[in-house]
């Protein structure tokens, strides 16, 4: 979904501002479902990203590498 609105190839490449206006998208039905349905719980993609962004942020601050917290305003 994110190669085609904001064409990235990977997911870690997002920005602040991208993810922000994804989401903003999700709740306003501008951006839907495969069939066409609007999304209910933007609520739960919003943390199951987050989820995914501090493992993320976890697994490089191991490796010595600093990830910022793109995920603190959403």
């Amino acid at each position: 979904m994110f190669k085609q609105h904001f064409n990235i190839n990977s997911i870690i490449n997002i920005t602040e501002q991208q993810l922000f206006v994804f989401f903003n998208k999700m709740r306003s039905g501008e951006i839907k479902k495969s069939d066409g349905k609007e999304y209910k719980s933007v609520a739960d993609y919003v943390k199951t990203f987050k989820t995914f962004w501090h493992w993320y942020m976890k697994v490089n601050r191991k490796e010595g590498r600093e990830i910022i917290d793109i995920t603190t305003d959403l």
